[in-house]
């Protein structure tokens, strides 16, 4: 009985294992961005902050671009991490479940 038991919960504990393990990526990614958009934010803030005459203002919006060009590569870097970490999470509990009832 106790066999029977063990069997039937061992899906169910890799499973939430496996959730476990994907907020905490999850979780990480999550801090990073943050951190990386906190040091961005205080490098355009200093950047706005040095502006003293037109030229400095020219250079100041010039920037801006490459601060967007960059901000939007980071967007789309993340997202697809996210997207991988999602489906790799997807294609090992469909193999879990399978499993379930394939034994």
């Amino acid at each position: 009985m106790n066999t029977d038991f063990e069997k039937f919960i061992a899906p169910i504990k890799e499973i939430n294992e496996l959730t476990v393990k994907n907020f905490e990526a999850i979780a990480e990614m999550q801090i990073k961005v943050a951190e990386e958009n906190v040091s961005l934010g205080l490098e355009q803030a200093k950047s706005a902050a040095n502006v003293k005459d037109a030229e400095s203002w020219k250079d100041y919006i010039n920037s801006q671009a490459a601060y967007s060009q960059q901000l939007n590569e980071r967007i789309i870097e993340n997202a697809r991490d996210v997207v991988e970490l999602s489906n790799s999470y997807n294609t090992e509990v469909q193999k879990i479940v399978k499993g379930m009832f394939s034994a």
